[in-house]
């Protein structure tokens, strides 16, 4: 996937363009015959750069590409845990709230 630039974009850092070449030279130095390594990053909700390396299937040499699902199980519990107890500590969300309250659609 090819980067855009846009004015909320850019910033200190460099263009997305030259951010985008520096984490494309990160990435290539994961082996591609190996297990894999997919990266991505939003800019205000949009993906503006994704890139992926390696094999999605080390037995049968399926390579690895930015389209490909990952199967991540109990991996991101951890994750959503340590999120909610950051936004409980600064107060947008109690433990105590109904799912209910931020995320609509759901029953009370």
């Amino acid at each position: 996937m090819s980067s855009s630039s846009s004015p909320a974009a850019t910033g200190s850092s460099g263009s997305l363009d030259a951010r985008g070449e520096r984490s494309d030279a990160v990435l290539a130095a994961v082996p591609a015959d190996g297990p894999e390594c997919s990266a991505a990053a939003a800019v205000e909700g949009g993906v503006v750069w994704a890139n992926a390396r390696g094999l999605a299937n080390v037995t049968s040499g399926t390579p690895l590409t930015t389209a490909t699902r990952f199967d991540i199980a109990s991996v991101s519990k951890q994750f959503t845990a340590t999120a909610v107890l950051l936004l409980s500590f600064d107060g947008p969300l109690a433990l105590t709230d109904p799912l209910s309250k931020h995320v609509s659609g759901l029953p009370g």
